[in-house]
């Protein structure tokens, strides 16, 4: 059987994901008609359950995410683990929370202070961009 890599983006609270892992693409097996199929994480932080027939993981950190697949017939013969790799990156800008009757706007442009008492305003490498 086949499985997929995959990306995805914390939550926008913490540095974690929850996430539906992918479903196995093709699962065939010579005398069981519906082969089923787990899933693990290496991770004991890493929570992984089965709801409403479909696999999610609960609390994956940043970074690199190892997970393993187990096909089982009906004899309860097993598979070799096919591993995947689900990347937890964050992709949430940031959003500024402020007092009452403040309003701040987060666009593409980085603000710097001259001595002059004049803004400048310069590209970021980033991607996070402050205009004032």
């Amino acid at each position: 059987f086949q499985v997929k890599d995959t990306l995805v983006s914390t939550r926008p609270w913490d540095c974690t994901a929850d996430f539906w892992l992918p479903p196995v693409w093709e699962l065939h097996d010579n005398c069981d008609i519906a082969p089923t199929y787990i899933v693990k994480s290496p991770n004991p932080d890493v929570i992984v359950k089965l709801v409403d027939g479909k696999w999610r993981a609960y609390g994956a950190p940043c970074g690199d995410n190892e997970f393993k697949y187990i096909a089982t017939d009906c004899c309860g013969n097993e598979s070799d683990a096919q591993i995947i790799n689900v990347k937890v990156r964050d992709l949430t800008p940031p959003v500024p929370v402020l007092v009452r009757d403040i309003v701040v706007g987060l666009t593409q442009i980085v603000a710097t202070w001259a001595s002059t008492g004049t803004i400048t305003t310069a590209p970021s490498a980033t991607g996070l961009w402050l205009q004032m």
